[in-house]
């Protein structure tokens, strides 16, 4: 098996497409979020597993009580080429109609008004910027009571 290395220009060329985009065309990209079984990345989301469900919840209050660590939260692209690839990553895949995994959330051992996310930052990030209402996360079983004392939660 022969691997290739990523062409830079062609990662360059699709940040720079979303980036060259007014927010109003950002925000008519409409998220298609992988709920079902058959559109499921993370194969651990998957519902034989049995650990996590799947809920709504207001992406502005997700947004402000989720700790975002080392991610700018504030603006859509930043001066960190990773954080911009995975944005026009993101924007590409529901352009093109393909489904993303909903984030993956959970509250820290020893904490009680926060939670962080063990995948989907960018994703939240992006939905929180445009303003969608809603987004889905995933909660793994154990941590559903406690994340539904400071996050209103809608099963899917």
């Amino acid at each position: 098996m022969e691997l290739r290395k990523a062409n830079a220009t062609t990662h360059d060329q699709l940040i720079l497409k979303y980036q060259m985009m007014s927010n109003v065309q950002l925000k008519n990209i409409e998220p298609k979020w992988a709920l079902a079984k058959d559109e499921i990345f993370d194969h651990t989301l998957l519902p034989e597993y049995n650990r996590y469900l799947f809920f709504l919840v207001k992406t502005s209050q997700l947004m402000a009580i989720a700790r975002f660590n080392e991610i700018d939260n504030k603006v859509i692209f930043s001066d960190k080429p990773l954080n911009n690839f995975r944005i026009a990553m993101i924007l590409n895949r529901w352009e093109n109609n393909l489904f993303v995994d909903p984030p993956t959330i959970y509250l820290p051992v020893g904490t009680t008004s926060y939670v962080e996310f063990s995948d989907g930052r960018h994703r939240a990030k992006l939905c929180g910027l445009l303003c969608h209402d809603e987004i889905p996360v995933a909660i793994d079983k154990e941590d559903l009571q406690a994340i539904s004392k400071i996050l209103s939660l809608t099963q899917l």
